[in-house]
């Protein structure tokens, strides 16, 4: 490699090596990288330069302009490829995992809903000394220790490779692979959880130290409670077909009226007329009546209610009536 004579790298050197390197590189099982893994490879080059008081940004200085074009292009690439689409943002841990989990004994309590009795028994396995401020609060496992040993862990604090994947392994020894859960997921979810129960966003920057809403509402997200209790509603409404009426009563009283939708076919409509008359007129005088009154109304909306409850009148949700039959809606 070229050098001057204070044995740094040259510009021009340097910019062709990172743009061999961004379009050749790929992972040691033969994959490509994702597109953003690339990008960070180039911020961790130039931090690293940086620290080294190289003399030009990689990043913003023209004398790397080939090698961003380089990477430039062949994030285009793989995207094209189909890299770079994968969901990556860590979800909520929602109450069903939080059960499973619990099911599986991955949350190490049996009472795992008290943070404090975790801490007091946390603390009480940690060695004396490393129960004073200011010491590391993860600590590595003595996995050499005796049975009856009351202290369970080392003075060694563990790295952040491990504490980074806690959740992780927590989620894959509980089996829970259909979503992303992270070290990030106890954040997200206690902004969802408490904006879910109505607190303001303000009230739960202060607890989160977040600077401002937007972020707030970039963490929030539907609970799979409400996502089921939409998707009965989507699922379980009856179709509501639209329906015209005419009437001269626009002053009515509709205190404790109950809404009525039309429409099933003529021979439960026939059935519902049968029911009423066989209650109310004498069945040996009116064999097929053509007008039958109902205690209905039609409500300022144009909409048909019930002044009294008539239970064979439900049968009338979701339907459409055809044929020749009068309805009159009386208004007294």
């Amino acid at each position: 490699m070229a050098r001057n004579e204070r044995g740094t790298q040259r510009p021009p050197d340097l910019n062709i090596y990172l743009a061999r390197f961004f379009m050749t590189i790929k992972q040691d099982n033969g994959q490509e990288y994702e597109p953003d893994t690339l990008r960070s490879f180039q911020g961790s080059f130039q931090r690293f330069l940086r620290d080294h008081h190289y003399p030009i940004d990689i990043i913003k200085d023209k004398e790397f302009s080939h090698s961003r074009e380089v990477l430039s292009s062949k994030q285009k690439q793989l995207k094209k490829m189909g890299y770079g689409n994968k969901r990556r943002k860590s979800q909520p841990i929602s109450e069903t995992d939080f059960e499973v989990m619990m099911g599986k004994q991955v949350l190490g309590l049996d009472d795992p809903n008290c943070p404090v009795k975790a801490f007091e028994e946390y603390k009480k396995r940690r060695p004396e000394r490393m129960n004073v401020p200011d010491t590391r609060f993860y600590l590595q496992i003595n996995r050499n220790r005796k049975d009856n040993d009351p202290v369970w862990y080392k003075c060694q604090p563990l790295g952040k490779n491990y504490i980074g994947g806690m959740v992780k392994t927590m989620a894959e020894k509980a089996q829970i692979t259909d979503k992303r859960l992270t070290n990030h997921s106890g954040r997200k979810t206690t902004v969802t959880r408490l904006l879910d129960q109505g607190f303001q966003a303000a009230e739960v920057m202060s607890l989160t130290g977040h600077k401002n809403v937007q972020s707030i509402n970039n963490y929030n997200t539907v609970s799979e409670a409400k996502q089921r209790k939409m998707s009965e509603t989507l699922t379980l409404a009856p179709p509501r077909n639209e329906a015209s009426a005419t009437t001269s009563n626009t002053d009515l009283d509709l205190t404790n009226s109950t809404i009525v939708d039309y429409g099933y076919n003529d021979s439960d409509l026939n059935n519902i007329i049968n029911d009423w008359n066989t209650e109310h007129t004498d069945t040996n005088q009116i064999s097929e009546p053509s007008v039958i009154d109902l205690p209905i109304t039609i409500n300022q909306q144009g909409i048909a209610v019930s002044r009294k409850t008539l239970p064979s009148l439900n049968l009338f949700t979701g339907a459409t009536i055809n044929g020749n039959i009068s309805i009159n809606f009386n208004s007294k």
